[in-house]
């Protein structure tokens, strides 16, 4: 079952929290395997070590469309840490919809295309987007549903990825 599409007058779909039942702050997020949109096999030691903001998402979600956008802003400010940014895409667009959408916005981070639904499944996503931020041991740190053009802030990913004690921007 595909997961429902948050929209911004969907207020009560929007916001941080503790879990989705599935997932929870402060356990260990399962592991971000398979394939990126170029074929490139993303396995669980791809991003060992490093912090993680994933996003779920589907380009026919306008909610989603924004989040993406809003990834491709934060890719430029974090570009000099080491915080991935990933976004996990349904597999109902083709390849060549990805590539073209994803290379339109100067995008570099990493795409996967969840073939079957695996991901979505594996951290219960109900509700898109969903974002999920994960330190640098897999443990799960903030849970956010539904579009947000403060993401950064409520996030906190300035504090998170060190760019306050360094004077990032």
């Amino acid at each position: 079952m595909f997961p429902l599409m948050a929209s911004s007058a969907d207020i009560p779909l929007s916001g941080l929290a503790e879990t989705n039942g599935t997932v929870s702050v402060g356990t260990l997020a399962p592991p971000l395997v398979g394939k990126d949109i170029t074929e490139r096999a993303i396995t669980a030691e791809t991003f060992k070590g490093r912090p993680v903001l994933v996003d779920f998402s589907s380009l026919f979600c306008v909610s989603c469309q924004q989040t993406i956008k809003e990834f491709a802003r934060l890719e430029k400010i974090y570009k000099a840490t080491d915080l991935a940014l990933v976004v996990v895409t349904d597999s109902m667009t083709s390849p060549k919809v990805m590539t073209n959408t994803f290379g339109g916005l100067g995008a570099t981070y990493t795409v996967m295309r969840d073939e079957g639904a695996k991901l979505f499944d594996s951290y219960g996503v109900k509700i898109i987007p969903f974002q999920v931020l994960i330190d640098r041991q897999g443990i799960v740190r903030k849970i956010h549903t539904g579009f947000d053009p403060e993401l950064e802030t409520v996030l906190g990913l300035k504090e998170f990825a060190g760019l306050a004690a360094a004077g990032g921007k």
